[in-house]
């Protein structure tokens, strides 16, 4: 569509912009002007469309019975009648005229006074056909074997006449009429004894039986002759045909003859007999190749000893004789024959335990294993069926802990800061450094019992702290007369009373 916008407000297109035209809202246009056919148009946001902006106003036309509407775009039709001539002129003027039958026998004609009737008065007719002189029927009395007769309002009649009416016939029937016939409805009527006329019967009826089921079948009823799988109805004329449906496919072996239904059987090595009644077909099991495990049994058919029977659906009740096995491919379930012979399905329920070193959990089947997160473990399942367990590092500022190949490690390169560390050479060595904050901190290192520390006679700077020596006893409740003072860590040669093992280090305290 071809589409000019003037500047102006408006769009100019050549056809219903419905076609591929919508406005960006609030943007473009909502005004268009059709050229081609004068009407305007206005986009409906509410409906999403653009409609005529004179496609609101209706004009109504009525006859005093029935009322129409007229929407802009419509026609305003003025329809001929068999009487009636409607011309539409370039003047836009409708000019109605009488539509009069040229034919010879016509006696209306049209004048600038209105229709004009010219009678021809005869024989049969009397009368100027004015108000003063009506038309009258002139019937002839004097020639023999006139029939024709006229009766006080019932008009003309012929005696044994067919009534024909344009609705039911009721009350007296015209002398010596014998049948009427209402042709609106269909109906026929007869007069009874008494003059009037009365109506022929409308429903007629007969019986229609299958043996069991009897139904009535009624004036308009139809009977229905219905196919089935194997016989195809047919009706053409006044007859009913019946006839065997066979199946089109080249396995079929039912062919139709003359003389009825054929069957053609190709008997074969799995198949003998002709499938007569007097020749049965049979299943014909070769019992002389090795390894053949197919049975017949009466009353059962065909089996194979051991066989695992398939469905799409439970098995349940008897299995087939030879049946050990079965198996539902909708749900996988698996069944066995027991010892009644019925199909059971398999336990599907099976079981492994897991263990964490003190508590043992049974898991079945239907259980789910479930891997927990701890505040400092991730638990994590990839879909090839791998669980992963990974370390949670806190992303708080100032965390030092890493993780690599190797494992974890604390970095803590970033807050290191170079100490100085002295000591002097007292008998109890002091170590001083400058802490972050410039300040000089004194660290002083006492010996205690079972502790040497030791740094005067270290000219290095370096400060010894090492456990004094100790003694082994056998007994502890004994440790005071055995020389160990208050405060000397000995080591137990042996059990003792309190039931301590030995080479268990203490201290005295008591």
């Amino acid at each position: 569509m071809a589409i000019l916008n003037n500047g102006s407000g408006f769009i100019y297109v050549d056809d219903d912009p419905n076609v591929d035209i919508t406005p960006n809202v609030g943007e473009d246009s909502e005004i268009a002007w059709e050229p081609s056919t004068k009407t305007m148009w206005y986009w409906d946001r509410a409906g999403s469309d653009w409609n005529n902006i004179l496609s609101n106003h209706i004009l109504k036309v009525t006859d005093g019975v029935t009322e129409l509407s007229f929407s802009d775009g419509d026609t305003f039709t003025f329809s001929d009648g068999n009487d009636i001539n409607f011309v539409t002129s370039g003047t836009d003027t409708i000019t109605a005229n009488v539509v009069l039958d040229t034919s010879s026998a016509n006696v209306m004609t049209s004048s600038s006074s209105g229709l004009l009737v010219d009678l021809s008065i005869g024989d049969g007719l009397s009368g100027d056909g004015t108000p003063a002189s009506p038309l009258e029927i002139n019937i002839d009395t004097n020639t023999s074997s006139n029939i024709l007769v006229e009766t006080v309002t019932h008009g003309l009649y012929v005696p044994n006449e067919v009534v024909v009416s344009a609705g039911a016939l009721g009350g007296a029937a015209p002398l010596n009429a014998e049948i009427g016939v209402d042709n609106a409805n269909g109906s026929i009527y007869y007069v009874n004894s008494s003059g009037n006329w009365a109506q022929l019967p409308t429903s007629y009826s007969f019986d229609i039986s299958d043996g069991v089921t009897t139904t009535t079948v009624t004036n308009g009823n139809s009977i229905d002759f219905s196919d089935s799988d194997d016989i195809s109805m047919s009706v053409t004329g006044s007859d009913v045909t019946a006839d065997i449906i066979l199946d089109s496919s080249s396995l079929t072996i039912l062919s139709s003859s003359s003389s009825g239904l054929l069957s053609t059987i190709q008997s074969g090595d799995g198949l003998t007999g002709a499938g007569t009644p007097g020749s049965n077909l049979n299943i014909n099991l070769d019992t002389v190749t090795a390894g053949n495990s197919a049975v017949i049994t009466a009353g059962q058919g065909l089996y194979v000893p051991n066989e695992v029977v398939s469905g799409t659906t439970a098995l349940s009740g008897t299995a087939p004789l030879g049946a050990e096995f079965g198996m539902n491919t909708t749900t996988g379930i698996v069944y066995y024959v027991n010892s009644s012979g019925n199909w059971t399905p398999v336990p599907a329920v099976y079981s492994f335990s897991i263990t964490d070193g003190d508590t043992t959990e049974t898991v079945v089947t239907t259980d789910t294993i479930t891997y927990s997160d701890s505040p400092t473990i991730d638990f994590t399942i990839a879909a090839t069926d791998n669980v992963s367990a990974g370390v949670k590092l806190s992303t708080t500022s100032g965390n030092d802990i890493s993780s690599n190949a190797t494992g974890l490690f604390l970095d803590v390169s970033a807050l290191e800061t170079a100490t100085t560390l002295t000591h002097n050479s007292g008998a109890d060595p002091t170590l001083t450094y400058t802490a972050e904050d410039g300040a000089a901190d004194t660290v002083q290192f006492v010996g205690d019992a079972g502790i040497d520390v030791t740094g005067a006679s270290n000219p290095n700077g370096t400060i010894t702290i090492a456990l004094k020596a100790f003694t082994a006893y056998a007994n502890d409740a004994a440790a005071n007369t055995g020389g160990v003072s208050v405060g000397e860590l000995y080591k137990l040669s042996n059990v003792n009373t309190y039931g301590l093992p030995e080479g268990l280090v203490k201290e005295r305290i008591n």
